[in-house]
């Protein structure tokens, strides 16, 4: 828990002093980027399986770490390091998911509603001042954090944040929440005959007909993304010469 709200203060620093600057808030979303030879993040919290280690984003939480495989005096001291992080992926990943949206890379678990760098930095000021830390997990600072959001929308968004990432479960925040999680999944049902940007790629796209999948066009390049008409995950792509529009990834994030 520590060190997962460590990061996210950290990575909050960042957004403020980037405004200050007008730059892009984008680089709030990964830490450690340009401090090794690959100029890779060390960390990315918004989709944390790309760069840290598995147990550190896994959904059971309640496991405790692993021992380390080796004895030797450098990989207990390293094996020391590692379990300050471990599973502290999955408080950071929350974060990034209400701060600007999108699919979690391994349930599809969408948030389609993002609170914002602001309101998601709040969300867990509140929660994480409502209970004790003193024999509490991180199940007790997800139902602390919904228990604190007032509105419907951004207590959907907290209670699906929490859920995709595997620390809730989606039948039990039904139950207690009255809250339903959007599963981002290529789908025609229901939707109007046209071209729909797929929900986890965001270079491919799909046809739907007679609320059916028709076919795929060419995907975009990787470095770019398909461009739907609203923010919803059901809502047609723009479409150029007929086809759904491509456009460079964008770097800006909700301020």
């Amino acid at each position: 828990l520590h060190e997962g709200l460590a990061d996210i203060l950290g990575a909050y620093v960042e957004v403020q002093h980037n405004r200050a600057r007008r730059l892009s808030t984008a680089g709030a979303l990964t830490i450690g980027e340009g401090f090794t030879r690959s100029e890779r993040p060390m960390r990315d919290l918004l989709h944390p399986r790309s760069t840290f280690a598995e147990y550190a984003t896994a959904s059971d939480v309640s496991q405790p770490a692993p021992p380390p495989k080796d004895t030797s005096p450098r990989a207990l001291l390293a094996a020391m390091s590692d379990e300050a992080y471990f599973r502290s992926g999955v408080i950071s990943n929350v974060w990034a998911l209400l701060a600007v949206g999108g699919v979690h890379d391994t349930s599809k678990i969408y948030i389609d509603a993002p609170l914002g760098f602001d309101l998601a930095t709040a969300a867990f000021g509140l929660g994480a001042m409502s209970f004790r830390y003193s024999g509490r997990g991180v199940k007790d600072l997800a139902d602390a954090m919904i228990s604190t959001q007032l509105l419907p929308g951004p207590r959907s968004a907290v209670a699906c944040a929490w859920a995709a990432v595997g620390v809730l479960d989606v039948n039990d925040i039904k139950s207690a929440y009255n809250v339903t999680c959007k599963v981002a999944t290529a789908a025609c049902a229901g939707k109007p005959d046209g071209y729909y940007c797929h929900p986890s790629q965001k270079y491919a796209s799909y046809q739907c007909r007679s609320g059916s999948i028709a076919g795929a066009p060419p995907p975009c390049p990787t470095d770019h993304t398909c461009v739907r008409s609203s923010a919803s995950i059901d809502s047609p792509a723009i479409l150029d010469q007929g086809k759904p529009r491509c456009a460079f990834q964008a770097d800006e994030y909700p301020r």
